[in-house]
């Protein structure tokens, strides 16, 4: 068994500590597992470049470009339009199903640093 571990950066208003841990799937197929944790990468680039961007045309630019991946979740603002659910992303299961993940690592204080693959016998979480 294998799923991503996650490091980044968490905090508050007064101080910033290292964090670690591992998104809520596990693979058996490496490919799978590999698979997922590019899209995770690809995911915080895109995440980084969206809070980097102060003009509105750049924001949407870059909602654009995020609309055609694999990972994108769309949720509803108050008047239901669309907009990228940033703090989630859909990675495929060894079974090719869509699964739903929580960006745990984006936020406010939250900042991504990488994400590894690890065995069952790395696991932080140790799942029976």
């Amino acid at each position: 068994m294998m799923t991503v571990m996650i490091d980044y950066i968490a905090g508050d208003s007064e101080k910033q500590w290292k964090e670690k841990d591992e998104v809520a799937c596990v693979w058996m197929k490496r490919e799978k597992v590999e698979k997922a944790l590019a899209a995770i990468n690809e995911h915080a680039d895109f995440y980084r470049r969206l809070e980097l961007a102060y003009n509105p045309n750049e924001q949407q630019a870059i909602f654009e470009e995020v609309k055609s991946k694999s990972w994108y979740v769309e949720g509803k603002n108050g008047q239901g339009k669309p907009f990228w659910n940033a703090n989630a992303l859909i990675v495929e299961k060894d079974d090719g199903e869509p699964h739903h993940i929580d960006a745990f690592w984006c936020g406010v204080f939250e900042s991504f640093v990488r994400g590894k693959i690890v065995t069952s016998k790395q696991f932080k979480n140790k799942r029976k």
